[in-house]
């Protein structure tokens, strides 16, 4: 973002010199031409190709009505602006575009020149340039020439986000460049510069008013010699690795206007000389370990418009002195260890847009002043102790896109009055205490919102309708009995859908098949009954359904699986399902994670897996499953399974030693890499009882993110939620018979139960274990 001095530079450049037509001097006009000839563009059929400027020249029309060019009234041409003109191929050094001495305005900024593009050296020979804007241009590389050092009329020079650009010896690029006033050169490599930047910078353009240094990799304290540039106005020198404290110093820049110092590692209090930013609008501190209190003397910021000090270190109450900020639109305080409530001053924040104190200590209720924040558009009171009930007056909140009370203490009902926020896209008010059945209809009010998450509280009653166009609905973790019949016609934009840990009843509704854009859809921990919707598994871009821990019956036999199935993820496990492995899974070729676990399946070993290389988990366990599991011993078979769990079953036969072999993934050496097959080490486990065990549960859904194709990590199949093994060294020694003191491999797999396996000569098996060792 630009400053406004930056455009009204362009404004009066225009307005001084005006283009005049049919004044063009003829080699001008040639000039051009050959420079739009040079050019190189995407072809005309790539979705880049957006030339709106020189598409249109041509010699039989006078140079100086082109679209871009800018002419003095005796034809010279003095500006040229081809930004955003997905130019490509770059422009060399012998290009006729440093024939146009006369330019005193060049724009070639947001262009698509190929990764690897050299800034031309040429560039200095344009020696009347006052503007040069280079950026946005991602594929410059290299360093910039230091023949701009020539430009010494050069009043701004942009040259920011071109992220592999790194600079020459700044103290040479600059050294002429004494008329600059606006310097921007984020995200440009200054790390060779080392400490003397500022000493750089304060003695070789005095006349700087803008200072944007953002992303340049500037290390080390700001120096005292930047003080002497009290004409600054602008200075941004965020995401950067500048340490020590604020400046005293800064009290010079009596002009400023802006403030960046965000993402450093800034320390200590904030300064009193603030005091003295009687012109500030926008202050950025955020994301440094900035300690104390928030001073008084932001009294002094009648301006300010941006206020930004979210995760550091800052206690304390927040002043009365807020009072003064009548014209603030954004205010973001989270992430520090303020007390206390949030203040009645905030009632004069009238043009407030943004508000954002989450995770910042704050306790009490939301305040009544809040009520006069009728332009609000975000707040976010996330992870405070807030109690009370949500109060009626959000009814006036008419802009609000997005309101976020997640993780406090909030109780109540959801008011009705809260319908009138008919702009909301994001709605969390999960993890509270909110209780009572929802009256409103979601449906009806919120035709715009994209996220509502209401997990985690104590809300009654059926399942509300929900919004036509949410693509993130979390109704876990409540107290619902009931889910409406026609549910699937409300779910059209729907991604993430979760009704988990509820109290509900009744079949699973067929319509939530018509919910074609489903990708996770989680109803665990319920009472649902009946049979599972045989369309259900067939959904094309369903990744993750989970089942698990209902009653539900019937056969999953049946079950069908549609052609380039992208489910990965199916937990059907802690129901009284019977039947046989559907064949159809065999049709899952992505999926990672199987849990059939805890039912009535009667069938033998399921083979018709075995192609399926992705697998990872798979837990079988209390089933009435039998036979040996041959099918598994070959190379090519779940080469990257990291818990198998078959207990309690009727498995017999033997387990070859050439499956250790391919389940490489559940072995690991002392430095975590893989043991391989050429190595000397002979791996060997004892199967341990797991009577006692429960099934491996599926991730709570509070632990899923809210990507639409969530991960499961190495897991093991104790009764926690699926974790990585840990490495043999936090292991006793003697769970590993036959240690290799180099290669200490790790098994996770769960025999026990089983019918009697050959003895392969380890040594006797000890009470309650069956020896299994690689041939």
């Amino acid at each position: 973002m630009k400053t406004l001095m930056h455009y009204l530079f362009l404004l009066c450049f225009n307005i001084l010199l005006p283009a005049v037509h049919s004044q063009c001097i003829k080699d001008q006009q040639q000039s051009l031409l050959h420079f739009k000839n040079s050019l190189q563009f995407p072809s005309r059929d790539s979705v880049d190709s957006y030339s709106t400027k020189v598409v249109s020249w041509n010699s039989s029309t006078d140079c100086c009505s082109w679209v871009g060019v800018t002419c003095t009234s005796n034809g010279h041409v003095v500006g040229l602006d081809l930004s955003s003109e997905t130019i490509s191929g770059g422009i060399n050094n012998a290009s006729s575009l440093f024939h146009l001495q006369h330019l005193r305005s060049l724009n070639l900024a947001d262009n698509n020149f190929n990764y690897g593009t050299l800034i031309p050296s040429a560039i200095g020979k344009l020696v009347n340039l006052r503007y040069l804007n280079l950026s946005y241009n991602y594929g410059y590389s290299g360093k910039i020439p230091i023949e701009i050092s020539r430009l010494t009329r050069l009043v701004v020079l942009d040259i920011s986000q071109c992220d592999s650009l790194e600079a020459p010896n700044i103290s040479i690029l600059f050294q002429n460049l004494t008329e600059l006033a606006e310097l921007y050169f984020d995200h440009v490599h200054l790390s060779a510069q080392k400490a003397n930047w500022s000493q750089v910078i304060s003695s070789s353009l005095p006349k700087l008013r803008v200072l944007s240094l953002i992303l340049t990799r500037l290390s080390s304290p700001i120096d005292q010699s930047l003080g002497k540039l009290q004409s600054l106005s602008v200075i941004r020198l965020g995401q950067n690795n500048i340490s020590g404290p604020i400046p005293g110093f800064f009290a010079n820049f009596s002009n400023l206007r802006e403030l960046d110092l965000s993402s450093n590692i800034i320390s200590g209090p904030i300064p009193g000389s603030f005091a003295n930013f009687p012109n500030l609008r926008e202050l950025d501190l955020s994301s440094n370990i900035i300690s104390g209190p928030i001073p008084g003397s932001f009294a002094n910021f009648p301006n300010l418009r941006e206020l930004h000090v979210s995760s550091n270190i800052i206690s304390g109450p927040i002043p009365g002195s807020f009072a003064n900020f009548p014209n603030l639109k954004e205010l973001d305080l989270s992430l520090n260890i303020i007390s206390g409530p949030i203040p009645g001053s905030f009632a004069n924040f009238s043009n407030l847009r943004e508000l954002d104190l989450r995770w910042s200590n704050i306790s009490g209720p939301i305040p009544g002043s809040f009520a006069n924040f009728s332009n609000l558009g975000v707040l976010y009171l996330t992870g405070n102790s807030i109690s009370g009930p949500i109060p009626g007056f959000f009814a006036n909140f008419s802009n609000l896109r997005e309101l976020d009370l997640s993780s406090n203490i909030i109780s109540g009902p959801i008011p009705g009055s809260i319908a009138n926020c008919s702009s909301l896209t994001v709605l969390d008010l999960s993890c509270n205490s909110i209780s009572g059945p929802i009256e409103l209809s979601f449906s009806i009010y919120y035709s715009k919102l994209e996220e509502l998450n209401l997990s985690s509280n104590q809300l009654q009653g059926q399942i509300p309708t929900s919004p036509p166009f949410a693509n993130f609905l979390d109704y876990s973790r409540n107290n619902f009995n009931s889910i409406p019949l026609n549910i699937g016609d409300f779910l059209i934009e729907t991604v993430f859908f979760s009704l988990s840990s509820n109290n509900l009843l009744g079949l699973i509704p067929a319509s939530i098949c018509s919910a074609s854009n489903l990708q996770v859809l989680d109803l665990s921990n319920n009472s649902l009954s009946g049979m599972i919707p045989q369309c259900l598994t067939a959904m094309r871009h369903l990744s993750l359904l989970n089942l698990a821990r209902n009653n539900l019956t019937g056969s999953i036999s049946n079950l069908e699986v549609t052609e380039n199935s992208s489910l990965q993820i199916l937990e059907i496990g802690g129901n009284q399902l019977g039947g046989q492995v559907p064949k159809s899974l065999a049709k899952c070729t992505m999926l990672e994670f199987l849990n059939l676990g805890n039912n009535n399946i009667t069938d033998s070993f399921p083979c018709l897996l075995k192609n399926i290389s992705t697998l990872r988990v798979l837990v079988l366990r209390s089933n009435n499953f039998y036979g040996g599991i041959e099918c598994i011993n070959t190379n090519d078979t779940w080469s990257g399974l990291q818990t198998i769990d078959l207990a309690h079953n009727t498995f017999s036969g033997e387990i070859q030693g050439i499956v250790w072999r391919a389940w490489q993934e559940m072995m690991a050496t002392k430095d975590g890499s893989c043991l391989h097959h050429n190595e000397p080490s002979r791996p060997s486990i004892k199967a341990t009882s797991t009577k006692a065990t429960a099934p491996s549960p599926m991730p709570k859904e509070d632990t899923l993110p809210r990507s639409s194709r969530p991960s499961i990590k190495a897991t093991s199949t104790k009764a926690t939620t699926p974790s990585p093994m840990p490495k043999e060294d936090t292991l006793p020694r003697e769970q590993y018979p036959g240690k290799n003191k180099d290669h200490s491999p790790i098994f996770t797999v769960t025999l026990p139960e089983l019918l009697p396996v050959t003895d392969l000569g380890i040594g006797e098996p000890s009470a309650g274990t069956t020896p299994v060792s690689e041939a």
